[in-house]
């Protein structure tokens, strides 16, 4: 984040403009990220947000919650969805646990509220 913010006031100071960055101030959330908090929260889903990257964790789920297999899985923001990746430590039931999360999260999240998993990590 440091690169990109040099390479900014690089820019802005070449057009004549010399800006003060304010550390305190962050971008606002998208939209998406609110509505999925949102619904998140309603199914007691515990998450950590991250302000710079606009992004979450889905993290600390019952193991006995219908819920559970979205434990360790990071979502974000795109142009038209919710991207997921998903973290599998035994890459050997991949397809399982996949089909488990879009399960878990068709019942977290409304339809208008369109996903795609993007990759296992």
């Amino acid at each position: 984040m440091k690169y990109e913010l040099e390479i900014i006031r690089e820019l802005l100071s070449e057009c004549g403009i010399h800006h003060k960055f304010d550390p305190l101030v962050k971008p606002e959330k998208h939209h998406r990220m609110k509505t999925l908090e949102f619904y998140l929260t309603q199914n007691d889903i515990n998450y950590m947000y991250f302000s710079d990257t606009d992004s979450l964790a889905i993290t600390n789920i019952n193991p006995e919650s219908e819920f559970a297999p979205l434990c360790h899985t990071l979502i974000m923001p795109s142009k038209d969805s919710l991207d997921v990746l998903v973290h599998i430590s035994n890459t050997e039931y991949a397809e399982d646990v996949i089909e488990m999360i879009e399960c878990s999260l068709s019942s977290v999240l409304p339809e208008e509220l369109h996903y795609r998993i993007m990759g296992v990590i």
